[in-house]
């Protein structure tokens, strides 16, 4: 389990006083292929709102769920327990070329795990079928989620500079209600993600091709 923060305990205690108020409090779903900033965009929901993370990897470990945050396909649960007022799922996007160079500084599980258990076998020398396997993992979630109400695809770009992130933090409020924990603030560390250097994330300069819109399904 990673380490345990203030962020993470403040959003523990936080939850817990708005329930005994009974107050609604959103409940979130996070998808991508590994190396996707899904643990950047965790924190920046966590220390910003007072929400849910449902299938973060606390939680869902076993490759095999469902809710597993990289799942390479969507499951029918989704759309039965999860297409309300009560969730959010973000699916979130990177440019395949930044995904790629992602992998090469650091995998994770990505080759030696996570693709065994899926019987997928790719190279990591192999830029082509990476290229592919990226490109497959969205059109086979957004073949089967457009549809849905309360989806939000978020591109990586969208979380480089200040002027974004608070974008994004004003338009989840208006939209969704999310019970805020004040100004708009950026994580300086991740869960995680212990080589994280806030600096250097937002220097990152991307052209990216689009699968989504800012703040929009497509």
């Amino acid at each position: 389990m990673a380490k345990i923060d203030f962020d993470y305990i403040k959003n523990k205690l936080g939850i817990f006083f708005l329930k005994l108020k009974q107050k609604k409090i959103i409940k979130i779903l996070i998808f991508c292929p590994q190396r996707t900033f899904s643990n950047y965009l965790e924190s920046f929901l966590v220390k910003n709102f007072y929400i849910e993370v449902i299938n973060s990897t606390d939680k869902i470990k076993n490759y095999n769920s469902p809710l597993h945050k990289h799942s390479l396909s969507t499951s029918p649960i989704l759309k039965e327990k999860y297409n309300n007022e009560k969730y959010i799922i973000f699916l979130l996007y990177k440019n395949s070329n930044f995904w790629i160079d992602s992998l090469d500084r650091n995998d994770q599980d990505f080759f030696d795990q996570f693709l065994k258990f899926h019987n997928v076998n790719i190279r990591r020398d192999d830029k082509n079928t990476l290229i592919k396997y990226h490109k497959e993992w969205y059109e086979t979630w957004i073949h089967y989620l457009k549809s849905f109400s309360n989806i939000e695809f978020i591109n990586h770009e969208q979380t480089l500079n200040y002027e974004n992130n608070l974008a994004l933090f004003h338009y989840l409020i208006s939209k969704y209600q999310l019970v805020s924990k004040g100004k708009m603030k950026l994580p300086s560390k991740i869960r995680r993600s212990g080589a994280f250097d806030k600096n250097n994330y937002k220097k990152v300069n991307a052209n990216l091709e689009e699968y989504s819109k800012f703040f929009k399904i497509i």
